[in-house]
C-alpha cells in the first residue's frame, strides 16, 4: 500500500498530536504509525506519521496544500515564537523535496570531502 510521511517538529502545546491526528483523519488518512516524543527542557514537540494514501479523500498535494495552510497561521508562528523566541519559517513540501533533490544531485567527491571535514569538528 502507498503510504506517505508527515513529519513535524514545533512548539509544544496541549493536544498538538490530537490536532495533527484530527486534521489528517478530516482528510481521510489511516494513521499507520506514529512515532512522537517532546524535549520538555525547550518546549519542543517531535513526530513522524506515516498516513495510508489510499485512504485519502483528496490526493497528497490536496493534503500538502492543508497542511501548508495551517503553517502560515499567524497565531500558530505567533505562539512559536513566543515559546522558542525565534523567527519560524514555514516550508512546503515543495520546497522541501526540492532542497533533497539538490542534495542527492551533490557529486560524489565534494560529499565525500565534506564527510571527512565533518569527522574532525569533534576531534
Amino acid at each position: 500500500m502507498h503510504s506517505t510521511l508527515l513529519k513535524v517538529s514545533c512548539p509544544d502545546r496541549v493536544g498538538l498530536l490530537a490536532r495533527i491526528a484530527n486534521f489528517v483523519a478530516e482528510q481521510g488518512g489511516n494513521l499507520k504509525e506514529v512515532h512522537q516524543f517532546t524535549d520538555p527542557a525547550e518546549g519542543w514537540f517531535f513526530s513522524r506519521m506515516e498516513i495510508e494514501t489510499h485512504t485519502l479523500r483528496c490526493d497528497v498535494k490536496a493534503l500538502r496544500d492543508a497542511f501548508d495552510a495551517t503553517m502560515k497561521d499567524r497565531q500558530f508562528i505567533a505562539e512559536a515564537k513566543k515559546m522558542t523566541g525565534l523567527d519560524v519559517i514555514a516550508m512546503t513540501g515543495e520546497q522541501v523535496e526540492g532542497i533533497a533533490k539538490r542534495i542527492a544531485m551533490t557529486p560524489k567527491e565534494i560529499v565525500d570531502k565534506t564527510v571527512s571535514m565533518i569527522g574532525t569538528f569533534g576531534d
